[in-house]
């Protein structure tokens, strides 16, 4: 029986989205695939009563080191060394630099490289600027020294390989998967929808893009036929894309329930992602699932994750935009088949396959 370990501090989707899914979801399945080897599983005070395994080859460990840090990359690795781990897996690309051991590492993405603006902080720019570079640092050292890296996409593998300066043959790719919604729908009597509207489900950071989407929305939209349904915790993001709204009452920005955004997605018109840049995009995956064509921008993994099951258009453009939405709604034939084609492709991403091929690669790397 050999030692595993896994860095669940950011455990949970409630508390770190989408890492803490992609955690959450591994350790659910790992659990029932994996009686062989020995795991522990370190998380933080606020995450630690979320995790309850149902078989004695998985401990829980406190360790409430914040990330992102000094305490993270000193005293992390000294109390990992405790447990004489076989291999080591951090989900996240803030592996300490002094850790010694054999670890796999996850890097989702890139983004702080390429978007590295003071429009993406809420706190002091030099401060902000200064975090950039050390992220970027620490990114690489994790990937130099990793014996392996995952990724959540081909095409951020071969940005891996190209920014980071890392052997390809190290890095493999293993696909997320989409969340079984739950098929208790919720009325939506609360919402002020009236009218047919168009859905977008996920966070205001700059490189989502929003602000050209309602920009191409209100130029659209001059009849006043439909409204555009942002959902997203209203943060300091959100907040500040309400100055690009205005007083314009066809655009509702609110969080959803998981009953809710099932309703959501079943009765949208259409599912729009304008994102610049992303490591995997589940939300149109989950449109898909539910039978919402979906109209995606053509940049970053989104042509790899989607495939033809969306209508691209470029992002940076909006009346790119406007037509894909015109296509859609004017052309049934198109919309059936987008809602077809996106039944079959939700399905081909499977979390039990992303924790199978993540386990076999812990293999792979086991003495």
């Amino acid at each position: 029986m050999k030692k595993i370990g896994i860095d669940a501090r950011m455990y949970g989707a409630e508390l770190n989205r989408g890492i803490g899914r992609y955690i959450e979801k591994l350790l659910d399945y790992l659990v029932q695939l994996d009686c062989d080897n020995e795991y522990f599983i370190f998380l933080r005070r606020n995450n630690f009563d979320l995790f309850n395994p149902p078989v004695e080859n998985f401990t829980k460990v406190l360790l409430d080191i914040p990330w992102y840090s000094v305490a993270e990359q000193v005293k992390l690795p000294l109390l990992l060394r405790q447990y004489n781990l076989d291999l080591m897996h951090f989900p996240h690309f803030n592996a300490p630099i002094f850790y010694a051991g054999k670890y796999i590492v996850t890097i989702h993405d890139l983004i702080m490289t390429h978007f590295p603006s003071s429009r993406a902080t809420t706190g002091n720019v030099f401060v902000y600027k200064q975090k950039v570079k050390i992220a970027r640092w620490l990114v690489k050292q994790a990937a130099r020294s990793a014996q392996a890296i995952i990724t959540p996409t081909f095409y951020i593998k071969n940005e891996v390989a190209s920014k980071l300066s890392v052997p390809s043959d190290k890095i493999i790719p293993i696909y997320e998967g989409v969340d079984k919604l739950s098929e208790q729908a919720s009325d939506l009597s609360n919402w002020p929808i009236t009218k047919p509207f168009f859905l977008y489900v996920g966070s205001a950071y700059p490189h989502k893009n929003l602000e050209m989407l309602i920009q191409a929305f209100q130029k659209f939209n001059r009849k006043k036929n439909f409204q555009l349904v942002l959902v997203g915790r209203f943060d300091f993001f959100y907040q500040r894309l309400m100055d690009v709204i205005g007083n314009d009452s066809d655009i509702i920005i609110r969080p959803a329930s998981n009953a809710e955004l099932v309703s959501l997605y079943r009765r949208a018109e259409l599912f729009v992602f304008p994102s610049l840049a992303e490591g995997f995009g589940l939300p149109p995956l989950e449109a898909m699932s539910q039978g919402c064509p979906v109209v995606a921008s053509r940049a970053s993994c989104l042509p790899e994750v989607l495939g033809k099951a969306a209508l691209y258009f470029d992002p940076l453009s909006c009346d790119s935009l406007i037509i894909s939405w015109q296509k859609i709604i004017e052309d049934k034939s198109l919309r059936d088949k987008l809602v077809r084609l996106g039944y079959a492709r939700a399905e081909q991403f499977q979390w039990d396959k992303m924790a199978k091929q993540t386990l076999s690669l812990y293999q792979q790397l086991l003495p």
